[in-house]
């Protein structure tokens, strides 16, 4: 709970810290029988939970960047500088993090595929996709093809604009 005037966690009350030790001890032997283990056991699984739930949500994340970073530092002939490939690859994989909800609340909210194009509606939202994320790919491949002008081979901007 938080505090809304210092917005600082609120402690717990006692009746708080009661109730949570209640619901750690019921856990624990809702799966062990042995009061002595029950709160180590529920602990333990409410922690594996927690960590679980980190891994699902960091490693899609992750494997974007990871795939953005591959593709900017080798796909190229002329191999950028791996600083660059990563600063367009961050750069890529935010917009595509933030872009996918965006989507998905547009199709969900506002666009009525269905209704134009009947059974073919799955198809032209696969392809809509495809084209957003080809555009979000060839942004970042062009910051990272001007970070390798500008830092490594120390260009003016003036000069990267002009060709």
């Amino acid at each position: 709970m938080i505090n809304l005037r210092t917005l600082r966690p609120a402690f717990p009350t006692a009746a708080q810290r009661v109730l949570a030790w209640r619901v750690v001890k019921l856990a624990g032997r809702r799966f062990f029988k042995d009061n002595n283990a029950s709160w180590a056991a529920a602990i333990a699984y409410y922690s594996l939970l927690s960590l679980f739930q980190l891994v699902v949500h960091a490693l899609p994340p992750v494997f974007v960047l990871a795939a953005f970073f591959l593709a900017y530092r080798f796909v190229p002939r002329r191999q950028p500088h791996w600083r660059a490939a990563l600063a367009g690859a961050f750069l890529a994989a935010l917009i595509f993090a933030t872009a996918k909800p965006i989507f998905l609340g547009y199709l969900h909210w506002l666009a009525r595929y269905n209704v134009v194009y009947g059974s073919l509606a799955g198809i032209i939202v696969v392809v809509l996709w495809t084209w957003i994320v080809a555009m979000i790919g060839l942004f970042g491949a062009q910051v990272t093809a001007h970070a390798h002008a500008v830092f490594v081979e120390g260009r003016p901007i003036a000069e990267i604009e002009r060709s």
